[in-house]
């Protein structure tokens, strides 16, 4: 899996290479594939895990000059994550299912922003001593995320991001940092181009 976080990385930017082209009014579609480092709180048992998500992305630019503006955009994601500390006799498994609305300031290359998520979280903890238990938590979260988008002739923008989230339910804490590359097709410019 390393490998093709790897691939895609290299193949995002070699394809989306970096152009003086500024962004434009317009809607944008694309997905993202993402690393997490996790730490799970929850009564008598502290996690930390790690895993791979993904997630699609619908959003729209508003440029106020040639170089500044605001983003806005709904996400819909998914992540796996395992316990760290491996072991013959525990295993901690989590899904993570979420929905949020982002929005984030740009200039130029660089952007900063913030989200606001409805979060569902799947644990499973399986143990050779104790037997497996399972159980569902919802809540709300909130992100803070930077990153650097790479355009491609106003049709392809390639985005690399960190993320740091965090979502609380009763009785139980999640918070982790996320690396994404994302893959965005800016539909103004295939419009423009046709």
């Amino acid at each position: 899996m390393r490998g093709l976080v790897a691939s895609l990385i290299l193949l995002g930017v070699s394809i989306a290479h970096a152009s003086s082209a500024s962004r434009d009014f317009g809607p944008y579609v694309g997905g993202s594939l993402s690393k997490s480092w996790s730490t799970v709180t929850q009564p008598g048992v502290n996690a930390t895990l790690n895993g791979w998500g993904n997630a699609l992305e619908v959003g729209l630019d508003l440029p106020f000059s040639e170089n500044f503006g605001f983003n806005a955009g709904v996400e819909v994601g998914q992540k796996e994550l395992r316990n760290v500390a491996q072991s013959s006799t525990y295993l901690d498994d989590t899904k993570i299912n979420s929905k949020a609305v982002r929005g984030s300031f740009f200039y130029k290359s660089l952007y900063l922003g913030g989200s606001y998520q409805k979060v569902g979280a799947d644990l499973t903890t399986i143990s050779t001593t104790s037997g497996a238990s399972s159980a569902h938590v919802d809540g709300d979260g909130t992100s803070y995320f930077a990153g650097y988008s790479i355009m491609y002739k106003n049709l392809l923008r390639a985005d690399i991001e960190g993320e740091a989230s965090q979502f609380n339910a009763t009785g139980f804490t999640y918070s982790d940092y996320t690396v994404s590359l994302k893959i965005q097709f800016l539909i103004g410019g295939f419009l423009d181009h046709n």
